[in-house]
C-alpha cells in the first residue's frame, strides 16, 4: 500500500530537500552569528509552516479517542491540552533554564520519532536498537551539529529565551569549548558505524538514501547558521513529514487531494489563534519598542508552550499505530 506518489515525493523528498539546498545557498559558510534576517525568516515560516503542522492536533485526538470534539469527553480533552501548554508557560517563569534545557531534550525526542515514522517506511530493519540509533542520530544532529559548529549563536539564542524570563543560561557554555572536539569525535564515530551496520542490513537502496540524508543534515547544520538553519529544518522538513504521517494516519494509504485540501484548511483557525495569543502575551510582557531577538525569544517560549501538547500528541499517535502502513518514500 502507499501514498499517492506525488504526494509522498512532495512532502517527504522535495521539501525537505529544498530546506538543504535553500540553506547551503543562502548562507553556506556564514560568520558565527544571529542576523536579523535570519530571525525574521524564521518567524515568518513558523507561521505559514511550522505552527500549522500541529495545528489539527485537536481533530487527531478526536481520532485516537473516537470522541466528538463538540461533547463533554472532548471538552475535556481540550482542555487538558491547554492545561499543559499553560503548564509549560507556568514553568518559563518559574524554572527558565530548566524548561529551555528541557524543551531541547523534548525536541530530540519529538524530531527523532517523526523521522523514524518515515525511516520504517522506507525500509529501515526492525528492532529496538535500529529505532534508538536512528532516533537518536535523527533527534540529536538538528541539534548537537548547531551548537558544535555555532557555538555563539546558539548560546546567544539561549540566553536571550532565558533571559526573557530573568533567568540566566550562560553558565553551562562556558564549558562547552572543552568538550566541543570529544563531541564531534563521538558523533563522527557514531555515524560510521550507523552506516556500516546499516549498509550491511540492506537493502543498498534505502541504507544509501537513510545514510546520505545523515550526511547532508551533517553538512548542512555545520554550514549553515544555527537560526537559519533551525528554522528551514522545522518548517520544511519536519513539518511536511508529520504532514505525511498525518494523511495516512488519517485517510489511509491513499489520500486524495481533497484530503490535502480539507488539512490544510483545518490547520487554518488554531494557526491563528496562536498567531494573535502570542502577540498578546507579548504585548502584556513587553512595552516600547522590541528588539528582533527579544521577539524571536518571545516566540520560542510561547512555541515551547504549543509544542508540549503537541508532543504528547503525536507520541500517544506514534503508540497506537506501531505498525503504520507502509509509504513510498523513494
Amino acid at each position: 500500500m502507499a501514498v499517492r506518489a506525488d504526494m509522498t515525493l512532495m512532502l517527504g523528498t522535495v521539501l525537505p530537500w529544498s530546506s538543504v539546498n535553500v540553506g547551503l545557498l543562502l548562507a553556506a559558510g556564514a560568520a558565527d552569528q544571529v542576523a536579523p534576517w535570519h530571525l525574521v525568516l524564521f518567524l515568518v515560516l513558523l507561521l505559514f509552516l511550522g505552527v500549522p503542522h500541529g495545528a489539527v492536533d485537536h481533530h487527531v485526538l478526536a481520532r485516537l479517542t473516537h470522541r466528538r470534539l463538540l461533547t463533554l469527553a472532548g471538552a475535556g480533552l481540550i482542555g487538558a491540552y491547554i492545561l499543559i501548554m499553560l503548564g509549560v508557560l507556568v514553568s518559563w517563569w518559574v524554572a527558565p533554564g530548566l524548561t529551555w534545557g528541557v524543551f531541547l531534550l523534548a525536541t530530540v525526542a519529538h524530531w527523532g520519532d517523526g523521522e523514524l515514522w518515515y525511516l520504517r517506511q522506507g525500509g529501515l530493519p526492525a528492532g529496538w536498537g535500529w529505532s534508538a540509533a536512528a532516533l537518536l542520530l535523527r533527534g540529536g544532529i538538528p541539534l548537537l551539529v548547531p551548537l558544535l559548529a555555532f557555538p555563539g549563536a546558539f548560546e546567544a539564542v539561549s540566553v536571550a529565551v532565558v533571559g526573557f524570563f530573568g533567568g540566566d543560561a550562560s553558565a553551562p557554555f562556558a564549558a562547552l569549548p572543552a568538550w566541543v572536539g570529544p563531541l564531534w569525535i563521538v558523533l563522527g564515530a557514531s555515524l560510521l558505524a550507523y552506516g556500516a551496520a546499516r549498509f550491511r542490513a540492506g537493502p543498498w537502496s534505502d541504507a544509501l538514501k537513510d545514510v546520505g540524508e545523515l550526511l547532508a543534515l551533517v553538512l548542512f547544520f555545520a554550514l549553515v547558521p544555527s537560526v537559519l538553519s533551525i528554522g528551514l529544518y522545522l518548517c520544511l522538513w519536519h513539518a511536511p513529514r508529520h504532514v505525511l504521517r498525518l494523511l495516512v494516519f488519517d485517510h489511509g494509504p491513499h489520500p486524495d487531494l481533497g484530503a490535502v485540501r480539507r488539512l490544510a484548511w483545518n490547520t487554518v483557525p488554531m494557526t491563528a489563534g496562536a498567531a494573535l495569543s502570542f502577540a498578546a502575551a507579548l504585548w502584556l510582557v513587553q512595552s516600547g519598542a522590541v528588539e528582533p531577538m527579544t521577539l524571536f525569544a518571545g516566540a520560542l517560549a510561547w512555541v515551547a508552550a504549543l509544542t508540549a501538547p503537541h508532543m504528547v500528541v503525536v507520541a500517544w499517535m506514534a503508540a497506537r499505530d506501531r505498525r503504520a502502513p507502509n509509504v513510498q518514500t523513494a
